[in-house]
């Protein structure tokens, strides 16, 4: 079952003209929403949308549908970590640019070394909290610290669990007390969140929260749209933290991430998007906000069944794009013969990762690191785009034999992958 409103007002002025003259947006959006939970393994889905404070559209799908419905909010830790530490900072408890190693110790002196910042926008360089068991949370920080870094802190984007973990060991210590408990006072009440809640149920498996031996919370997305206007609007953060977490950092390379402190900054066809989400606790997150439209779309998925995973973000960039009226790009595939994907195959390092490129069924494919393989599709000269993903384009430049490098494009970030066969 699922409730769906379409409600006129002033903000829908901001749309495009395409959009305020389709009445059937409602039912596309809904006609979205189905078909991907229909072919996902989510059992229970929650889908809002708003225009400012004004709601567009509200789905629940699965399950009771009755009454308000929660779910943990363990995949959105990151963020609201972030926006922890950015009130610590502003208060002038917390130096971002400070080493963690004093807060904590157990990660040795030279996992130590990293800094605030590091963790905050995921180029420390830290294992997944996940590859560690332990009886507490001291003695996990104690092995991610002994595992060492993937790379020398500062100088590669990695989205690792590890650095979510140990930022909000960082801030239980600093604060003296439950991480948690800041997120729910200092955020989600601030924002005016009503449903967000100690979660009545364990989650399987154990999300974060548990990992760090603390209570976990649950939330709507009623309660995470309200987070996110709270933080444009720059009720929980000063406009100086605000300009931290909606800037990617750079690399010494010179490269621009797409991960402020705190948020994915990754963009929407050129609109600018801030977002925050991912998977833990049984759930699935994607809330993401578009300044220029003042419009904030939420998913929220949980619980298990048979079907291909379920992707929250995926979902989310559907529903802005029929919202933005934005068309597919017209994809060509175009034939590729051995001979000619010579030019392209071999071993190339971005970043600081290894990744192969492979030729197979006539079609190149692209192995990254702690990302499913990726099928180009050829457009012509020597552009590919990701057939799962035609926001993601391949560029290789132009070489006497051999492609000596490419340049990876991503919703408005680049990064350059140089040959290393």
């Amino acid at each position: 079952m699922h409730t769906t409103c379409w409600l006129p007002c002033v903000a829908l002025l901001l749309l495009p003209q395409a959009v305020q003259d389709r009445r059937d947006l409602p039912a596309l959006l809904t006609g979205i929403t189905q078909r991907t939970f229909d072919a996902g393994d989510a059992s229970r889905l929650d889908v809002a949308l708003f225009l400012g404070r004004d709601p567009l559209m509200s789905l629940a799908l699965g399950g009771e549908t009755s009454g308000t419905r929660v779910a943990s909010l363990d995949a959105a830790s990151h963020a609201l970590f972030a926006g922890v530490a950015m009130q610590f900072a502003a208060r002038g408890e917390l130096d971002l640019e400070e080493a963690v190693g004093q807060l904590l110790p157990e990660l040795g002196p030279a996992v130590g070394s990293v800094t605030v910042h590091e963790l905050l926008t995921h180029t420390a360089g830290l294992h997944d909290w996940q590859e560690f068991t332990a009886g507490d949370p001291a003695e996990r920080l104690k092995k991610i610290g002994a595992a060492g870094t993937w790379s020398e802190p500062g100088t590669c984007l990695r989205d690792s669990s590890g650095d979510t973990f140990a930022l909000g060991m960082l801030l239980a210590r600093l604060g003296k007390g439950p991480v948690m408990e800041r997120v729910e006072q200092g955020l989600f009440d601030a924002a005016g969140a009503t449903d967000v809640a100690d979660c009545r149920e364990g989650t399987s498996p154990p999300g974060l929260a548990g990992a760090l031996g603390e209570r976990e919370l649950c939330g709507s997305t009623a309660d995470l749209a309200a987070l996110m206007r709270a933080w444009a609007a720059r009720k929980l953060c000063s406009d100086a933290a605000w300009a931290a977490m909606t800037t990617g950092d750079i690399l010494p390379d010179g490269s621009r991430t797409r991960f402020g402190h705190g948020f994915d900054l990754a963009r929407l066809a050129e609109r600018e998007r801030i977002a925050f989400g991912g998977e833990g606790g049984g759930a699935r997150i994607s809330t993401a906000y578009y300044p220029a439209f003042d419009l904030t779309v939420v998913v929220l998925a949980a619980g298990a069944r048979t079907g291909k995973k379920f992707d929250a973000e995926a979902l989310e960039r559907d529903l802005a794009r029929a919202v933005f009226a934005i068309d597919e790009p017209r994809i060509r595939d175009l034939p590729l013969d051995a001979a000619e994907a010579v030019r392209y195959t071999g071993e190339y390092l971005i970043g600081c990762d290894r990744t192969q490129i492979e030729f197979r069924d006539r079609r190149l494919v692209l192995r990254l690191l702690r990302r499913e393989e990726l099928i180009l599709l050829h457009q012509g000269e020597e552009l590919f785009v990701a057939e799962q993903d035609h926001d993601l384009s391949v560029r290789f430049e132009a070489g006497d034999t051999r492609a000596p490098s490419f340049v990876l494009s991503e919703r408005g970030f680049e990064v350059r992958g140089k040959r290393i066969d």
